[in-house]
């Protein structure tokens, strides 16, 4: 005899969606703190805020600076379904600026 089972499947896309909304929120909030706490004194172009280490290397490190900030603000919207499904140039574009943010931050 078969026995077919009547109990609803139940639905856990709810529970999906809140866990990757948290996770969205943490990633992005650390994201935030670092640009906040670590990036700005690299934006001053002073042998102060560079170090005597840096600063003879400043012309490296300005565009590596530059080109990983692009890159941690762009990143997070390739992961964007909605952009990809319905924005697929932005989404490709977005990517290629963020490639080219990672190639010259990666060579600073």
């Amino acid at each position: 005899m078969n026995s077919v089972s009547t109990q609803p499947v139940p639905n856990h896309a709810g529970g999906q969606r809140l866990l990757q909304a948290v996770a969205w929120v943490i990633v992005l909030s650390l994201t935030a703190f670092f640009l906040a706490t670590r990036v700005p004194r690299y934006l001053v172009l002073t042998a102060q805020s560079y170090g005597p280490y840096f600063w003879p290397r400043s012309s490296w490190l300005l565009p590596h600076v530059l080109g990983g900030l692009l890159a941690i603000l762009i990143g997070p919207l390739q992961f964007w379904a909605r952009l990809r499904r319905d924005y697929v140039q932005v989404h490709r574009w977005s990517g290629r600026v963020y490639l080219a943010g990672v190639v010259v931050g990666g060579n600073g």
